[in-house]
């Protein structure tokens, strides 16, 4: 599981909406790439598994922003879980 950095000053877990502005803020889709929103550095989905590279002086470089993918879906399964549990009933 990746964790999505979107601190609080109150303490509180992000909500769901919270998480997705967070995710956007640094990151932008475009086709079958994601992109840096800082370094214009940009990934292929297929290579989701593999480190995001961005560039040497890109302040996003360290921790959870190697894995944009990952990140995206973790909130993106937090938005389809209730919406697929609402379409089975």
């Amino acid at each position: 599981m990746f964790y999505l950095d979107c601190p609080r000053s109150d303490g509180i877990k992000p909500s769901l909406h919270e998480q997705v502005i967070c995710w956007s803020r640094k990151w932008v889709i475009m086709g079958e790439f994601v992109a840096c929103s800082e370094c214009l550095g940009f990934q292929s989905v297929e290579h989701s598994g593999q480190p995001f590279l961005h560039m040497v002086e890109c302040s996003l470089r360290a921790g959870e922003s190697s894995y944009p993918w990952a990140l995206l879906n973790e909130v993106l399964n937090k938005v389809l879980v209730p919406f697929n549990s609402r379409q089975r009933q």
